[in-house]
Parts: C-alpha cells; structure tokens; sequence
C-alpha cells in the first residue's frame, strides 16, 4: 500500500467517532475470561488478512491493520498463522516435529518431562505508522504466568503488554496420565525474530513474575508494527509427576453475580452487586480421601454475607458458621472416589479502593490426610465505578499472596502487588513466622528447620515521591504446616512382560515411592546378554533364540540426596527362533529386518545397498553449498533452522503488509 494511500486512511480512521467507540467496547467491553473456545482475552474485533487494504472504504479491520497506534495479536486468517488471537501453545521438548505445537498438550509427564511454551507475537500496527512513531510499541514485555497447583490438568497463560497498547492474554493446557506439577527453568526464556535476533537472545527471568521486555534489534522494549518484526518468545518448564495414589482430588473456584445462571472464572462488577463463589471438590480414582480441608482467602474489595457458608452434596444442604472457612478451613471428612461436594457463600461487592477499576481475585485451597499439598484455584471480579474519574495520587497495594509447598519443608512464596500515578516497587519482604527475608524479587522460597504451623505476613515497599512505605493486607497473610519427617519408602513391586508381537515383550516396571524417595531410572539385563538404561518404566525388547530367560531390573532411587538401588525380577519363554541377518555386523537383526542388507562401499554413498543401481557408478553426489534465497525478510529460513532444536514455530512466516 503507497504511504499516501496509507496516510489518507490514517486520517480518515482517526476523524471517525465510530471508530474510537468501536474500539471502546472491543477493550473494556467484549466477553470476559473463558467465554470463547480459544480462551484468549479480551474477546476483540479482529483484522481480516483476508479483505485487502483499501484506503478508500470505510472498513477499519482489514488487512491495513491498525492506524491509530500498536494493537497486538488481533488478525486473522493470515496464511502464516491463522488467528493471532490464539498466541500461546506448547510442545514436549523431545517432540521436536514442526506440528508439535499444541494448544492443549497431552502426555507431558511422559517423556523428556519438559515442555516449550511459546508465544507469538505481533504488533498489528501498520508499517505506514513506525515512522511517526505512532506504531511503535513502547516497553513492551511477555509475561508467562505458570500454574503453582498439582494436577492432571493445569493451565498456564501468556501475556503481551505495553505502555501504549492494551494487554493481551491467551491460555494453553498441560494434561497427563497423571498428576504433575510445573516449575519454570530459569535461564531458559529466548526470543527470535527476523531481525537482530535470529539466533536468538536470552531474555530475563521476570518474564515469568513481572514481565520481560522485548524488542526488534534491543531489549528496550520498543516493538514496530507490521509482521517482519514479528517475534517468537519461548520458556522451558519442568514437569514433576506426582507418586501415584490411590485416590485423587480435583478441586475448582468459579464466581457468578448473585441471579445469573453461567458460573465463571471472571465476572465484571460494580460496587453494591452481590457476587457467589462456588467451590467444586470432586473425589476420583479408587478408594476414598479423608480429613478433606478446605479453606478461602477473601477477595479485597468484598466482604461476606454473613449466613451464606454452605456445604452442599447428595444428602445435606448445610449452612456452616462464617468463620473456620476462612481461618484455617472446614474439615469436611471424608468421600469415597465417585462423589463430592461443593461450598459455596457470597459477598458484597465494595468500592474502597483509590481509582476506578481494580481486578480482585479469591484464592481457595484443599488439602487432605492422603493429599498434604494443597491444590489451588482462583476466581477474580472486575470492579468498575461508574461515573467515576482516574485520580492523580499515588496508588499501592499488596493484592495477594500464593503460597506453593516445594517439598515437606521449603515453601515458594508469590507476591502480588501493583503501584501506579508515580509509586514503585522497591522491594518485598516475608515473614516466615520465625524469621523476616527480603528479596527485590516477588518469588521467595524459604525452608523451615523445624516442624510446626507459621503464620506467614508478606510487605511490599513503595517508593512515593522519595519516601518508602511499607504496605500489606489481609490478602497477603497465610499460614504454612510443617510436617514431621517421613520414613522414606522406595520399593520394587513387580516387573510385568507382556508378549505383544512374536519373540518381543513389553516389561513394566512397577515401584512405590513414598517420603521423599524418587526413581531416577532403570536398569534392565534381559537375560540374553543385552543390557539397557532407561528413564521411563515400560520398555520394549525382542528376543531372537528360543530358551527360557531370566530378566532382572535394577531401579535406581534418590532418597533424601542418597542413591539406593533395588532389584525385581521376571522370567520370559521363547519357543521360536527368530532367524537373524547373515550379513557381517548385523547378526543382532532378524534377517527379514530392513536394514539386513550390505552397504554400498563408495565414499558418500554407504547408506545404500550394495545392490543399489547407484551404487553402480563411481560418482559421488554433490551438495549445494548455500542455500536457496527465500527473499528479504522472510522468517522461513529461521523457522526451518530452529525448528530442528526445537526452538521456533511451524507456523511462523513473515509477510509484509
């Protein structure tokens, strides 16, 4: 599109009042969290790759982008990506496959037991813009907030944000065969684009607490619209499988305004509306769990009905006294695998807070005798004045306080403030309950040296015009237990072989492990002179003679920083040998394996057959020397390197407004 085209657009776009209203409702209106299939936020007007950019109509979400200013991840229908909407998906990091990429990832404790998250990003302002300044984004970052709670299904969510744009938010989902938990890599946050930064760069640790910046050619924050500077930003997680149990626990927070229906994970309120929050505690699996705890940390900015606790299943429809639930919590027994419960209560929406909108969130927990971490979810109400306008003072507070049991005696501690019209965060501090530690990160972890229950006060210090004050809340407060060390268990149960084909068995492994004890991996001698190492519990192996062979498997555990080892046994019976290949230096393969041929003894050409017709002539192949030109600026040569180390997106390309 010719500049003058463009700038005649610009000018058109921004005298036109239904634009700016339109744009209006797309921010602060549209559907809230959850509401769409893709689950990005907000539900926004997209651009349309697909209507071609005309300067001369009055249609302001086609392919020209935006012309008022950065507008991130808001086109559709492009042919490198899609629907920007949907920025954040992962992959395990063994699956190094271009299609790897999934918005809901399957099997992630199996495996390398590592996932890529990856987030796309692109400011959809036109290229015609940048060099006004006007279609720069200015400090701009990535956020990734990573689930701090124990499941078989957990939800992580990105963020693109800046000063003159409005956030952005996707979701992706990790599920697996069993419970896990996710715990970021630290230094493992890159970017790569198709500018200064295509081999990548490192990006701070921050991006998973406060945001990291970004940026085209330095890490300023300062990103031009238009897709050649696009950008891809990744972080590396571990995955942690959890023992096996018996029994599980699958626990859920949802709000809704007092007379609707649809229970969510966000709603939108105004002072005075009355609001009901729903916890959903579900027993699954086999057998039962007992002493289930649940407790709730209030949303500031509410304050409860009295007579509203309740605790609702198939036989009672109970109203509870206010208090225990949010001091400490309800032991509400126990409950067989199949059933549950829910508890519910409701609050009065308030406006005692400086400013005219703040997002508040209640925290609720459960725990029981056979399930000691506490598992977590949250539910947030968007509070708006009316009528009302922003004021100038400073504005601080500490919002809340995630508390995550790293193991019996280290606790995580997460920090949530904000500070806005002149106030920052200078630092924060915990009160462990035995002793204060301070740290210019949010995250703190601490260990207890000794077992009991702690009353835990996190503060933020703020600087306001020079002078530091130290704030907290009673969304900041929690408490801790220490448990009594465990006895370690680490056991071999059984080796079980299946015969799944002729001659070739599946061996599972299977342990116990309990107090502290974990598998580092397997060593498996199959009896007939073959040996293998493996991390994971199943393995394959096939046998070539008949006989009888005795299989031993030894399962190496770290216990408390010791390695210990112990054996299990099997037996297997072969009444059919398998005939192997004649050829010298295959005699392991059955001989009708496809690799039981001799090899090609030309230099460059040893992977064929002997037999094969190429194999005839004494030519070697060439190899090109470069590579072919897929034109200035094209993000296909980067994306084909770095998929193959799993480092970018299959779907990326550049293309040019």
């Amino acid at each position: 599109m010719k500049l003058r085209s463009i700038t005649s657009k610009i000018a058109k776009t921004l005298k036109s009042k239904a634009f700016v209203s339109l744009a209006v409702l797309t921010l602060m209106g549209g559907i809230g969290y959850g509401a769409v299939q893709a689950e990005f936020y907000p539900d926004r007007k997209p651009f349309d790759y697909s209507v071609p950019c005309d300067a001369e109509d009055d249609n302001i979400y086609d392919r020209c982008g935006s012309l008022t200013g950065p507008v991130f991840n808001s086109f559709i229908n492009t042919p490198s990506y899609g629907d920007e909407r949907a920025f954040v998906d992962a992959r395990r990091s063994d699956q190094t496959a271009a299609g790897s990429y999934e918005n809901v990832l399957d099997n992630v404790n199996l495996g390398s037991q590592e996932v890529v998250i990856r987030a796309y990003v692109h400011n959809n302002a036109n290229q015609g813009t940048n060099e006004s300044g006007l279609g720069i984004a200015k400090n701009t970052t990535v956020r990734f907030d990573l689930p701090e709670a124990t499941g078989n299904v957990l939800r992580a969510r990105g963020y693109i944000d800046a000063d003159n744009a409005a956030l952005v938010e996707d979701t992706v989902d990790f599920r697996g065969t069993q419970n896990f938990s996710v715990e970021y890599i630290p230094g493992s946050a890159v970017m790569y684009n198709n500018k200064a930064f295509t081999n990548g760069v490192k990006l701070s640790d921050s991006i998973v607490t406060t945001g990291a910046l970004i940026g085209d050619d330095a890490l300023d924050g300062e990103l031009p619209g238009c897709f050649e500077y696009e950008a891809s930003v990744q972080i590396r997680v571990k995955i942690t499988p959890e023992a096996p149990t018996d029994a599980d626990l699958d626990f859920s927070k949802q709000v809704r305004i007092k007379g609707d229906s649809t229970w969510k994970e966000v709603v939108n309120a105004k002072p005075g509306d009355k609001v009901e929050w729903l916890m959903t505690t579900q027993v699954t699996g086999e057998g039962q769990m007992d002493n289930i705890v649940v407790r709730d940390q209030p949303a500031p900015s509410t304050e409860l009905v009295s007579g509203t606790v309740k605790r609702i299943d198939a036989s009672r429809n109970q109203t509870l006294q206010d208090g225990p639930l949010f001091d400490g919590g309800y032991d509400f027994g126990s409950y067989s695998a199949g059933s549950g419960f829910y508890t519910m209560f409701e609050s009065t929406v308030l406006g005692d807070f400086e400013g005219c909108e703040r997002r508040v969130r209640n925290q609720a927990f459960v725990s029981a005798k056979q399930q000691s971490n506490e598992l977590k979810d949250v539910a947030d109400v968007i509070i708006t004045k009316e009528n009302c306008e922003e004021p100038e003072e400073p504005i601080y507070s500490c919002d809340s306080l995630n508390i995550f049991k790293v193991d019996r005696d280290t606790f995580r501690f997460t920090i949530n403030a904000s500070a806005s019209n002149g106030a920052t965060i200078e630092s924060y501090s915990i009160n462990t309950g035995t002793e204060v530690v301070s740290s210019d990160d949010n995250v703190i972890e601490y260990t207890y040296a000794q077992a009991g229950n702690y009353s835990i006060t996190a503060t933020v210090y703020v600087n306001v015009d020079g002078e530091m004050k130290a704030v907290t809340s009673n969304n900041c407060k929690g408490k801790v237990k220490i448990d009594q060390p465990e006895e370690p268990i680490y056991e071999c149960i059984a080796v079980k072989a299946s015969l799944i084909s002729e001659n070739t068995f599946r061996f599972n492994t299977i342990t116990r492990v309990d107090g502290g004890a974990s598998v580092k991996h397997y060593v498996y001698n199959f009896g007939d002179g073959s040996e293998a190492t493996v991390s994971e519990n199943v393995i394959e192996h096939k046998y070539t003679k008949a006989g009888g062979y005795n299989i031993t498997v030894t399962v190496v555990f770290n216990v408390n920083d010791e390695v210990r080892s112990v054996e299990c046994a099997t037996s297997v019976k072969i009444d059919k040998e398998v005939k192997t290949c004649p050829v010298p230096g295959k005699g392991h393969l059955p001989v009708d394996s496809a690799d039981c041929y001799e090899n090609c003894p030309i230099e460059g050409l040893t992977h064929l057959p002997k037999d094969d017709a190429r194999c005839k002539t004494k030519e070697t192949p060439t190899t090109p020397t470069t590579l072919p030109n897929t034109g200035a600026g094209s993000l296909v040569g980067v994306l084909v390197a770095t998929s193959l180390i799993g480092a970018f997106a299959h779907r990326f390309a550049l293309l040019r407004k």
